[in-house]
């Protein structure tokens, strides 16, 4: 099945990327820092905690506040952190020329990639497999449609008019969240729990420990359906 769009097509087989995308592009996007507060994970509705995080941000070549843009949202894995995928702004890694090759050469979208952590209070917490896989990928919902989502689009132009709930629901269109691994298994939770902030969501190489119908109760409980992501 071909979910894209007619203008950009999701490819009905995988391709390689070529060599030369490794390489810097000439129209290069950019690496910016976004600090934001949140709370501690496991005690997050008590907001008992404060934390100030981290989220890498990349801008596409030629962005501007007088366009709207769409925002992928992508989680790294264990043994992770926010700059993992992308880089730092004075450190991009061959991902981020990959994607600046893409959208030079009209295959992407310009866009907004936001990589956060559901690192916690530690940023050696993605190498605890127990607290990440049953805790912290379990939570972060809580951290990323209250903080890190308003943090963002407050920021950036992006098609959330203001950075109210309602807003933010409105413009679910324009939104995605993706992740590797443990990156995949945050994904499935936000697919279970933020169904009326996203519509996209790219799991890549992970499942979640569900239990029962727990994907196709969410969705009803939500009043979407499989039409609606």
């Amino acid at each position: 099945m071909n979910t894209g769009s007619d203008k950009h097509p999701v490819p009905d087989e995988l391709e390689n990327i070529p060599e030369e995308y490794y390489q810097e592009a000439d129209q290069q996007g950019k690496l910016l820092e976004l600090t934001y507060n949140t709370y501690e994970s496991k005690t997050y509705e008590q907001k008992s905690k404060e934390l100030t995080k981290r989220a890498i941000v990349y801008l596409p070549y030629g962005y501007s506040e007088e366009n709207k843009y769409n925002v992928l949202y992508l989680m790294h894995g264990g043994w992770s952190n926010e700059t993992t995928t992308l880089g730092t702004p004075n450190n991009s890694n061959s991902f981020k020329n990959v994607i600046d090759h893409a959208i030079e050469n009209g295959e992407v979208e310009p866009l907004i990639i936001v990589c956060p952590t559901y690192n916690n209070e530690s940023p050696e917490d993605s190498a605890d497999y127990t607290l990440a896989f049953y805790t912290l990928t379990v939570n972060y919902h809580n951290e990323l449609v209250n903080d890190l989502i308003p943090a963002v689009e407050g920021t950036y132009s992006t098609y959330a008019e203001c950075t109210s709930p309602e807003d933010i629901k409105n413009s679910r269109d324009h939104r995605a969240f993706g992740g590797f691994s443990m990156g995949s298994v945050t994904t499935w939770y936000t697919l279970l729990n933020s169904l009326d902030e996203f519509r996209y969501f790219m799991p890549m190489s992970g499942a979640m420990d569900y239990e029962g119908d727990d994907v196709n109760a969410a969705v009803t409980v939500s009043g979407h359906s499989p039409n609606d992501f």
